[in-house]
């Protein structure tokens, strides 16, 4: 068997595919042989007996597709060049693509509030946010829908146009069209969004999942060193603010840059999502179907970290970068922060981002969850306690170079969320992706919308107190949910145990 990528062999693969093919109908012959599968309240049955070479009278589907998946995933594991296989170059190529688009949006999102401070238009900046995230919040019931009609590389490209129109909008600002294109920008990350969740998901396996979503964040996090680097490029040296002709050749390099993002998803070759992921066929069966799973206790749980994660994204990418701007008027800050203070201080976060995605997600699969997140809310206080003494009250005196180094543990913290709530979700939900994702970002996004309007008016202290307030909370519930989830019983063989079954018939 060759494993080829849309035409891009991956050689050497041959002979250690063919002992996972032999695995594969193993498995398939097998059958119920040797399954179990949790009943009530954790009991469990077993399933027919070994050697059976039929699935007549299997009551539970999904335990023939564990079977499958543990297939599939000794395929990947037998490989000796399992880093290339076709998963993690999809997952290489889609991660690209979001290099792209993000660099794009996050450089606007760091700049755009003083930008358009120093042009006159006040709030315009955090107002526009806070419209592409409330957007972004409700648009996320009509996502699943659409993958089901498109599917998650189309839905992604579409999404992506919403990017293009706010950036282009800003190249000549006209206040009601940039709002509008704000709302449309919303609309499309919903869209772009779940269909990363579903691609991501389709792409992995429960053994993977962790590293995969560590791949595509480091990926994904380096869109702040391009986006900080193509500012730095275009913004002069030693500049108190960015003029408008500045900002006009800034964000026609953003735009193009988006719109790159988007022609490589043409790249972008998925399998076929779980067999249930689809669900209903009609848009209010889909998000009636989304709603329900809230029912859940597990993921309303999980959902309060989510939450807080919004609250997390407004503070770092909004009001933070604001003070550092210089035009927060509630901070005066000393005169050696300049407008490259904001550009040097996302390459900060986009290392930490990077180095944290990297280590975190394949930490998370060493030792599980709920240990990571502890990491990242110890991070999140520590930051939070430092940025409130020292650039806030100035108990000492603040310098970029400490402004810097907060932002890199703000960096730290945000990839230990990035990347455990993606994957715990995957984790709990691989049959209903696209629902789980659809409420990841609806509760994302509605917190990021909340925050960014109470911004311009709460007290700074006040913006960190609910930030504690929702850390420790989801922390707690997070926790909560993986230990559950890890001292479940465990639902199907592995393929090794399948080999050893028949090695005994």
């Amino acid at each position: 068997m060759s494993h080829a990528f849309d035409g891009i062999s991956l050689p050497g693969m041959t002979e250690q595919s063919n002992e996972a093919d032999r695995l594969m109908g193993t498995t398939e012959t097998l059958g119920v042989a040797y399954t179990q599968e949790v009943t009530g309240a954790g009991s469990v049955t077993t399933v027919g007996g070994v050697g059976a070479s039929e699935t007549k009278g299997l009551t539970d589907t999904h335990s023939a597709a564990h079977l499958a998946e543990d297939a599939n995933n000794t395929r990947s594991n037998t490989s000796a060049m399992g880093w290339l296989g076709s998963e993690v170059v999809s997952v290489v190529i889609m991660g690209l693509a979001f290099l792209c688009m993000m660099a794009s949006f996050q450089t606007s999102s760091f700049f755009q509030s003083s930008i358009l401070k120093a042009q006159g238009f006040n709030n315009l900046g955090l107002v526009s946010l806070g419209l592409v995230y409330a957007f972004f919040s409700l648009s996320n019931f009509v996502a699943p829908f659409i993958i089901s009609k498109i599917g998650a590389r189309a839905c992604m490209m579409v999404g992506a146009l919403g990017y293009i129109a706010m950036l282009a909008s800003l190249i000549r600002v006209n206040k009601v069209v940039f709002l509008a294109a704000s709302c449309l920008n919303g609309v499309g990350a919903a869209l772009v969004w779940t269909g990363q969740g579903t691609a991501i998901t389709c792409c992995s396996n429960e053994k993977t999942r962790g590293r995969n979503s560590g791949i595509f964040w480091a990926i994904l996090q380096l869109s702040l060193v391009v986006g900080s680097s193509l500012s730095l490029v275009i913004i002069p040296k030693n500049a108190s603010d960015v003029t408008q002709e500045t900002a006009r050749k800034l964000y026609i390099g953003l735009a193009s840059m988006c719109t790159l993002g988007m022609l490589i998803l043409l790249l972008l070759r998925l399998k076929k999502p779980p067999h249930d992921a689809r669900g209903p066929a009609t848009f209010f069966g889909l998000v009636k179907k989304t709603i329900t799973l809230l029912k859940e206790r597990k993921i309303r749980l999980v959902c309060i970290l989510i939450f807080f994660t919004g609250l997390h994204i407004s503070f770092w990418q909004g009001q933070y970068p604001l003070i550092l701007s210089g035009k927060e008027p509630r901070v005066v800050l000393p005169d050696a922060f300049k407008a490259h203070t904001v550009a040097y201080l996302m390459m900060c976060i986009c290392g930490a981002e990077v180095l944290g995605s990297l280590i975190f997600g394949k930490l998370s699969d060493r030792v599980g969850r709920w240990p990571v997140v502890l990491i990242g809310g110890l991070l999140a206080t520590t930051a939070y306690l430092l940025i409130y003494l020292n650039i806030i009250r100035q108990l000492w005196i603040p310098t970029p170079t400490l402004a810097y180094i907060y932002g890199v543990i703000l960096g730290l913290a945000d990839s230990v969320y990035n990347t455990q709530t993606f994957a715990v979700l995957g984790d709990l939900y691989p049959d209903r992706v696209s629902d789980a994702f659809a409420l990841n970002f609806f509760f994302k996004a509605l917190a990021s919308a909340v925050a960014f309007g109470y911004t311009p008016y709460g007290p700074i202290w006040v913006q960190l107190v609910v930030l504690g307030t929702f850390l420790a909370t989801g922390t707690a519930a997070f926790v909560s949910v993986s230990r559950y989830r890890a001292n479940l019983p465990t639902m199907h063989v592995q393929a090794e145990t399948v080999t050893s079954l028949l090695s005994d018939a």
